[in-house]
């Protein structure tokens, strides 16, 4: 079973929305998700943005539960690996330290810093569309 750390623009829009990004979350047994704390609080962030909750009318019930469902259907490790490989968006080092340390097959991104690395280290970064032919 492929190993699989998703963005958390992946994690976020697949939380509440459908489309590829939802469809990932739903086919989590055909792979193994990893998570970091990093992950897992950029997500709450970036739910509690305004423009999301405005245009998603999440509540903090909504929110706790998105995130409950991501540790329920994810592992979180422990990334002790601190990365500078990207420059221009170093939010990005973060998630892709993830799947350093997870040893992860695939990192799941629609961020164009990240695509742009192809593969690093063993692990292909990938877009939601892509990683879906991935799992058929």
């Amino acid at each position: 079973m492929p190993k699989v750390v998703s963005d958390t623009n992946i994690l976020v829009s697949g939380l509440i929305t459908s489309g590829h990004c939802s469809q990932i979350l739903e086919q989590v047994k055909q792979y193994e998700l990893y998570l970091s704390s990093y992950i897992v609080d950029e997500v709450r962030r970036v739910l509690h943005y305004a423009h999301i909750q405005k245009k998603y009318h999440l509540t903090e019930e909504d929110i706790r539960r998105h995130v409950e469902r991501l540790l329920e259907i994810g592992e979180t490790i422990e990334v002790p690996t601190a990365l500078t490989v990207i420059q221009e968006d170093e939010k990005d080092n973060p998630i892709l330290a993830c799947a350093v340390d997870a040893q992860a097959d695939y990192l799941v991104s629609g961020d164009q810093h990240l695509k742009d690395l192809g593969v690093y280290k063993g692990i292909t970064v990938v877009p939601p569309a892509e990683f879906l032919k991935v799992l058929e």
